[in-house]
């Protein structure tokens, strides 16, 4: 026959109490450490528009998928296409691997 759970509470910090068709049973909980790994999730670069008569800042947040796909940017002042690679250094260690050899050149 299978034991059927209807309710889990929290009585007290430590203990946990699971409650089955066959009764109430107290247990103490284990302290378990909790791992949350850091990693980067967004980069910013800083790129000019190309064109004289515009020379606009422009600051652009990048995912580590879009930084490898990244190929260049429209200018947020005249809205104009920009081309652009991401250099090496602009990326964190962990994503260097991930930026390919041929597009690691610095084009600002």
């Amino acid at each position: 026959m299978a034991t059927v759970i209807l309710e889990v509470r929290q009585p007290l910090a430590g203990f946990s109490q699971l409650r089955t068709a066959r009764g109430t049973r107290a247990y103490q909980l284990k302290p378990m450490p909790l791992n949350f790994p850091r990693e980067v999730l967004l980069i910013e670069i800083e790129r000019y528009c190309s064109f004289r008569d515009c020379a606009a800042r422009n600051l652009i947040g990048l995912t580590k998928a879009e930084a490898i796909e990244y190929r260049g940017f429209d200018c947020s002042k005249c809205q104009r296409w920009n081309d652009d690679t991401i250099g090496i250094d602009a990326v964190p260690d962990s994503w260097a691997d991930a930026i390919p050899l041929n597009d690691t050149e610095i084009a600002n």
